[in-house]
C-alpha cells in the first residue's frame, strides 16, 4: 500500500510482513532480480510511521484518562488519594514526548487539580500550623505548671 491508515492497517501489516518474509527467504541471486524492493522498504516505513502515530495517540489517551479520573475537588476525605493521583498524572504527562503532549486534551484539568491541591494544602498549613503551635505551647505551659507545683509541694514538705 502507498499509505497505512486505520482502514487498511490490519491488511497492510499482514501484507508487508508476508512480503518481507518472502523476500528474506529468497536466495541472493533471486533477490538481485527483484525490482520492487524500494516499494517494500517504503511500505515498511509507512507501517512503522503509522504504528508510531498509534503509539503516541495511545499514550496521550492513557494520560487523558488518568487526568479525567482526577477528583473534582480536594477534601479531607480524599486528600491522600487525590494527591497521589494528581502527582501520578503529572509524572505521566511529563513523561510524554512533545508530540504526545499536543494530543492530550485535558492538560488544563491537570493544572487546575494541581492548583486546587496547593490551595487545599496551603489552607491546611495556615490553619494547622497555628493551632498546632498553640496546642504545643499550651502543653508546654501545662507541663511547666505541673512540674513547678510538684517542686513547690516537695519543697514545703521538706521544710
Amino acid at each position: 500500500p502507498a499509505s497505512v491508515n486505520a482502514e487498511n492497517y490490519a491488511a497492510a501489516k499482514s501484507a508487508i510482513i508476508a512480503a518481507r518474509a518472502t523476500y528474506d527467504a529468497l536466495s541472493e541471486d533471486a533477490r538481485a532480480l527483484i525490482t520492487s524492493y524500494a516499494k517494500l522498504t517504503a511500505a515498511e516505513s509507512a507501517l512503522a510511521a503509522y504504528e508510531k502515530e498509534l503509539s503516541e495517540k495511545e499514550a496521550a489517551q492513557a494520560v487523558n484518562a488518568q487526568i479525567d479520573a482526577l477528583p473534582a475537588e480536594i477534601t479531607a476525605d480524599n486528600y491522600d488519594s487525590a494527591k497521589t493521583a494528581i502527582e501520578a498524572a503529572r509524572k505521566a504527562y511529563d513523561a510524554l514526548s512533545d508530540a504526545q503532549k499536543q494530543l492530550v486534551t485535558s492538560s488544563s484539568k491537570l493544572t487546575a487539580a494541581e492548583s486546587a491541591l496547593k490551595t487545599y494544602e496551603d489552607s491546611l498549613n495556615s490553619k494547622g500550623g497555628c493551632s498546632n503551635t498553640v496546642a504545643y505551647s499550651a502543653l508546654g505551659v501545662s507541663l511547666a505548671l505541673v512540674l513547678a507545683t510538684g517542686f513547690i509541694v516537695a519543697r514545703k514538705k521538706k521544710d
